[in-house]
């Protein structure tokens, strides 16, 4: 019903991605907090977990993780 502008969105990437960045690089597969953010919001309106993975390269099982780190940092 609602769209995002792109104003919107970077607005609340400057003030969640703190909260997203790892503490350490040493994984093997970074996530960018971007990314994060568009699983998140993706996710709450409705998208399908397999699309999601696919259309961001992120593992099936991992897309939940990531989508609720990005709700979490935008809840507090």
């Amino acid at each position: 019903m609602f769209w995002l502008s792109q104003e919107a969105f970077d607005t609340v990437l400057d003030i969640i991605k703190p909260k997203l960045m790892p503490k350490k690089f040493t994984t093997k597969h970074y996530v960018p907090p971007m990314i994060k953010l568009c699983l998140g919001l993706c996710l709450l309106a409705g998208a399908s977990y397999l699309d999601l993975s696919f259309g961001y390269n992120v593992t099936p099982n991992s897309v939940h993780f990531y989508a609720w780190q990005a709700l979490d940092a935008i809840d507090s």
